[in-house]
């Protein structure tokens, strides 16, 4: 039998789709890519936002309609938060407290009998690969359903880590992306993990996904500095730039901390891309708080921005909050931060013209190969090479053009 996926959400649930398929093929079952008609079909499912529990849904009921004899799965986050919503266009709803049995509980309902051969595991189509080191948040902010769809932080095994690790080289991704729901509840441990991976001569690039501002002091620079494998872009999540409205939120930091992690990160990269999230429309923002927001914004000049309307997510404690701000004040805020976003990222790219960088090339479509630098500038050259894929390649940025820089290899 056939085991196609679709992944709905985060990087975290890229890497546990990954996992799903690698596990039906130690099954014995046959891996198809994504799109491909399959007698089986996982969908890993998101809940983050009420947009994103929306999207699951409807990616549910497309694939029940189009495929109306093949088994579906709806497995994931809004699985495990709403799974009546998804028993009627699915063959079985299957939660995030269930993760790691999910090709078992499927292949004990659809083979009962014996299996076949192991299968060689599909390598996912990408030039980097993601290690998932915890899973779980314990932080509860007052917007985030995360710690109900996944639970409580647990940390991997460091030996186990380890040895995922090892696989990843030996299959010959050059760039691993250190990803998790909550990675600064890795503590210490994190320094030695990316030592460890720092080590491995066919790895050549290591990213980190989203950081607490916490985590960044001026200890953990100094160790990862000494990495030179270390990307410098780092994703620290804002949320706002009014500390009534963090409070509010439940976050753990001020905003005079979130700057002075945002300070310590330039001493050590300069040149780095300090990406982040902004929530507009938190039950309370006055205009004030968000000006300050935007002030923030502007003073740590965001390489990227990701801007959230926000919205009432049932079984939150802000979907109880009063003074729930209107909806078209949210999107008027949306536009003015999106703006400014897009002004900042533009000076962020604009900064590297005429810079020689190390680009990790990723796809090839219509003559143009396109990758990533470090800071993770998306670069792209004209080029006809066969193939420049999960090659790092020495780029000359000329030019910003189409969201993006454009050069040619030296």
């Amino acid at each position: 039998m056939t085991v196609s996926a679709l992944t709905l959400g985060c990087k975290v649930n890229q890497y546990d789709t990954d996992r799903i398929l690698a596990d039906f093929a130690a099954l014995g079952f046959t891996i198809c890519d994504s799109g491909e008609h399959a007698d089986i079909y996982i969908i890993n499912t998101c809940t983050v936002t009420n947009i994103s529990s929306k999207k699951s849904r409807q990616a549910v009921n497309k694939i029940h309609t189009q495929n109306p004899t093949a088994f579906i799965v709806a497995y994931g986050c809004y699985a495990q938060m709403e799974p009546d919503a998804l028993k009627s266009i699915s063959d079985i709803v299957i939660g995030t407290d269930k993760r790691g049995q999910v090709a078992k509980i499927v292949a004990d309902i659809v083979e009962p009998t014996a299996r076949k051969p192991p299968n060689p595991v599909k390598k996912p189509k990408r030039t980097r690969a993601y290690l998932k080191i915890q899973d779980g948040c314990d932080n509860f902010c007052a917007y985030c359903i995360v710690p109900f769809a996944r639970g409580s932080a647990i940390k991997r095994n460091m030996q186990e880590l380890k040895a995922e690790v090892d696989a990843i080289a030996r299959q010959g991704n050059k760039e691993i992306i250190i990803t998790g729901t909550q990675i600064s509840s890795f503590g210490h441990e994190l320094i030695e993990l990316l030592e460890y991976i720092d080590g491995i001569k066919q790895i050549e690039r290591i990213r980190l996904s989203s950081l607490e501002p916490t985590l960044i002091n001026d200890a953990f620079l100094v160790a990862i500095s000494e990495m030179p494998k270390l990307c410098d872009h780092f994703h620290l999540s804002l949320q706002s730039g009014s500390d009534a409205i963090l409070a509010s939120m439940n976050r753990k930091y001020t905003v005079h901390q979130f700057l002075q992690a945002a300070e310590s990160i330039r001493r050590y990269y300069p040149k780095a891309a300090i990406t982040t999230d902004i929530i507009v429309g938190f039950p309370n923002e006055s205009e004030t708080d968000f000006n300050r927001t935007l002030t923030v914004a502007s003073e740590v000049k965001f390489a990227q921005i990701h801007v959230f309307q926000y919205s009432p997510k049932k079984g939150t404690a802000a979907a109880t909050f009063a003074n729930q701000i209107n909806s078209a004040i949210k999107e008027e805020r949306s536009k003015i931060l999106r703006k400014l976003a897009q002004n900042l990222s533009c000076e962020f790219y604009k900064s590297h013209i005429d810079a020689t960088l190390p680009v990790l090339f990723e796809k090839f479509q219509n003559g143009v190969w396109e990758g990533h630098t470090t800071n993770y500038l998306t670069v792209r050259v004209v080029c006809d090479k066969n193939s420049l894929e999960n090659s790092v390649k020495m780029v000359k940025i000329a030019e910003l053009k189409d969201n993006a820089a454009y050069g040619s290899i030296v």
